[in-house]
């Protein structure tokens, strides 16, 4: 990840907002942390499920990012496992396959004791630089 996508990650407001912080990233991969509070529980006592999506959402965007190139979230799946109450929050993201322009990745968010509380995928469409979109567009 160049150093211009790690601080466009690690600036995003909403995120930290809500607590977040970007703890690992590499190549097609990232981990995000959020320490629950509580804020962040719903009418029910549970981490409510906007902010399970937010954390995988933050992770996936970093995971995306860590190849240079400006890219956006077109398309996520959640499956929301068990609910968590305290602790810490973890969203594991990794790049399952990465072309031209679309990239799926995988998504755990999980608590520190290593609980499975949602599993997302996500597509990202990955914006083209614009110095290299006409030796794209042009056959050889």
């Amino acid at each position: 990840m160049t150093k211009n996508h790690v601080e466009q990650a690690i600036s995003d407001n909403y995120s930290h907002h809500l607590g977040m912080e970007l703890v690992e990233h590499g190549e097609g991969k990232a981990t995000a942390r959020m320490v629950i509070r509580e804020h962040h529980l719903n009418g029910m006592k549970r981490v409510h499920g906007g902010a399970v999506m937010s954390l995988a959402d933050y992770a996936f965007a970093a995971a995306c990012l860590s190849r240079g190139r400006a890219g956006v979230g077109v398309n996520v799946n959640v499956a929301f496992i068990k609910g968590a109450r305290r602790g810490i929050l973890f969203a594991h993201a990794e790049e399952i396959s990465c072309g031209q322009r679309l990239a799926n990745y995988r998504v755990r968010v999980v608590t520190e004791e290593g609980q499975l509380i949602a599993e997302m995928q996500g597509l990202a469409y990955r914006k083209i630089p614009h110095d290299i979109r006409n030796e794209i567009a042009q056959p050889d």
